[in-house]
């Protein structure tokens, strides 16, 4: 009968499983996996246990097997553990189970392991019944949760109490907090701004500009994030905003959360602001930009590739526009109506007062 099926597996090129070596690769992964895993007997003894198991009650392997349970950890631990073995065996003798367990393993005041996994009743060849034990070491994971739900939570507090506008989003851009005052400065409710996107808030028809820095922000590449944008409400006409952008990271160093600290900056005193028409052509926002650094007639019209004829006639419509009768007075008009920010250098006409870029 034999002499077929080893015909029909090579025939399929079915591998065939050598028994014997696998056994000794199942032993070895036990033995010395990261997988603590201990043998009970049903008088509480370990009869075997690897290393990663004894290291959970900071022994060794050899200081354990042989010994019964209640020597290592507490008393009502072993207690426990001696009723769930119990339980284990007696139903063995129907069906083959297998049952989740967890428990706080606490070795001295100040240490605690937070342990989980499975028990299974096991059998030997000569019909003894076992109970094993399957757990891995919760504790680094459970710590690091707690330290990040006490982060978010003094974070929460602070900025509940804030008078400064703050917007949270996860690592993916979902809004996940604000706090009241943002609520108010937008004319929304938190209910609506869950579940929206940072890009839809910042990143709208007034700022057309891509956050290309997220990824920066993420990766620890830059420290912050600094802009200034002008963003939409819903029953009053968009407000401008300096915002600044840092990342909250979990105690292993991964980004946890994008908190966004908003400052409202005096609102542009021009008519166009909340319209569709921009204040300024592109080339005449850049050649105010020029002006505003201190270039000369020629040096604008290297930078922009522009003739002296077109210089004069930008600057005019500037001049007309900003009401401005000479050079020095045109760059004071667009620092006092908000056309440039007197903290940004080098100056940047505000994306508003500009035509948006073709998507």
């Amino acid at each position: 009968m034999s002499r077929p099926m080893d015909a029909m597996a090579r025939k399929d090129n079915t591998p065939v499983l050598d028994e014997p070596a696998v056994y000794r690769l199942l032993v070895h992964l036990i033995t010395h996996g990261p997988v603590a895993v201990c043998v009970r007997d049903p008088d509480g003894r370990y009869r075997w246990v690897n290393q990663a198991y004894a290291a959970l009650y900071d022994r060794s392997a050899s200081d354990m097997i042989g010994a019964p349970m209640d020597e290592f950890g507490p008393r009502a631990l072993a207690g426990e553990q001696q009723w769930l073995d119990a339980e284990m065996l007696t139903r063995a003798c129907e069906t083959t189970i297998i049952r989740p367990h967890r428990f706080a393993l606490r070795l001295n005041s100040r240490r605690t392991r937070h342990v989980a996994g499975y028990l299974a009743a096991v059998r030997s060849r000569n019909g003894r019944a076992f109970v094993a034990g399957f757990y891995l070491d919760l504790t680094e994971q459970m710590r690091a949760k707690r330290e990040l739900f006490q982060m978010r939570e003094r974070h929460r507090a602070v900025a509940e109490r804030s008078t400064i506008p703050v917007l949270v989003c996860d690592p993916d851009g979902t809004v996940s907090d604000a706090n009241p005052a943002l609520c108010e400065l937008l004319g929304r409710q938190l209910h609506d701004l869950r579940g929206a996107t940072a890009g839809t808030l910042l990143f709208n028809r007034h700022n057309p500009q891509c956050g290309a820095w997220w990824g920066d922000l993420l990766g620890g590449k830059i420290p912050s994030h600094r802009a200034r944008v002008l963003l939409d409400r819903k029953t009053e006409p968009p407000v401008e905003v300096r915002f600044t952008a840092s990342v909250s990271r979990s105690p292993d160093g991964q980004p946890a959360s994008v908190v966004f600290a908003v400052e409202a900056v005096r609102q542009m005193r021009w008519a166009t602001m909340a319209g569709s028409t921009p204040l300024l052509s592109e080339v005449q926002a850049r050649v105010l930009e020029r002006v505003a650094i201190g270039d000369s007639n020629a040096a604008i019209g290297r930078a922009l590739n522009l003739s002296r004829q077109s210089i004069d006639y930008h600057l005019a419509v500037l001049r007309r526009r900003l009401r401005a009768p000479s050079r020095t007075a045109l760059v004071s008009h667009a620092y006092a109506l908000g056309l440039l920010d007197a903290e940004e250098w080098p100056p940047t006409v505000h994306a508003a007062a500009r035509p948006a870029e073709p998507r």
